[in-house]
């Protein structure tokens, strides 16, 4: 898998993943796993959610072709699904990206920055009772799964809740 192991080609260097992803994407500009890579790349570690857009609706579209075909498992679409409300939440498009993150929570329960992200859209929505629902979610699961910076940005999201 390519695009899984462009991180540790490039060590930790955003800049040269980034041009890792991108050539891989010039020989298959359909390859899932390099254009969900580059699109949570673009919006969370460089800090550029509108370049991030193109890739996640270049994402829902692959997504909808594999859901047609019977080609995506469960779990792999709520890992593309987190992605697309990731990016569509950080470039202010609240509707979808509470869409794509309560089909994320749905297909993969126990995928924590899917319902992290779901509360973070609902807070921003102003549906603060949601939200709290879906953080304690994130942080009750991350300390299932032994997630300690999940579970502090869970618990960091809860306390900037109004009481």
């Amino acid at each position: 898998n390519a695009a899984g192991t462009v991180g540790d080609a490039a060590k930790g260097d955003d800049a040269t993943a980034k041009q890792l992803l991108e050539q891989i994407l010039k020989f298959d500009q359909n390859y899932v796993e390099a254009v969900n890579n580059l699109s949570y790349m673009l919006v969370d570690r460089l800090n550029r959610p509108a370049d991030a857009l193109p890739y996640a609706d270049r994402l829902q579209s692959l997504l909808s072709r594999a859901r047609e075909l019977r080609l995506a498992e469960p779990d792999m679409q709520a890992t593309i699904l987190e992605t697309i409300g990731w990016v569509y939440f950080r470039n202010d498009r609240l509707g979808p990206a509470e869409a794509a993150l309560l089909e994320a929570v749905r297909l993969g329960p126990n995928q924590i920055a899917s319902w992290l992200h779901l509360g973070l859209v609902q807070q921003k929505a102003g549906r603060i009772e949601d939200a709290r629902r879906s953080l304690n979610k994130a942080r009750d699961t991350a300390m299932k799964q032994e997630n300690k910076f999940y579970q502090a940005e869970a618990e960091k999201a809860l306390q900037s809740l109004p009481r």
